[in-house]
């Protein structure tokens, strides 16, 4: 395998990991707003359960 080759290959690698990095925050930025969204449900929930 030639050097440049190898270059490309790691640049490769490189970007699939930014990939792999930003689909990790994206996912941990929708868990975060489904929890928020739980928190509101289980408020509305407590404040009509009084009815």
């Amino acid at each position: 395998m030639k050097i440049w080759e190898l270059e490309g290959a790691n640049k490769d690698f490189e970007n699939k990991i930014k990939t792999l990095t930003n689909n990790e925050n994206n996912m941990k930025k929708r868990v975060t707003n489904l929890e928020d969204d739980l928190d509101t449900l289980r408020s509305d929930f407590d404040d009509y359960s009084h009815y």
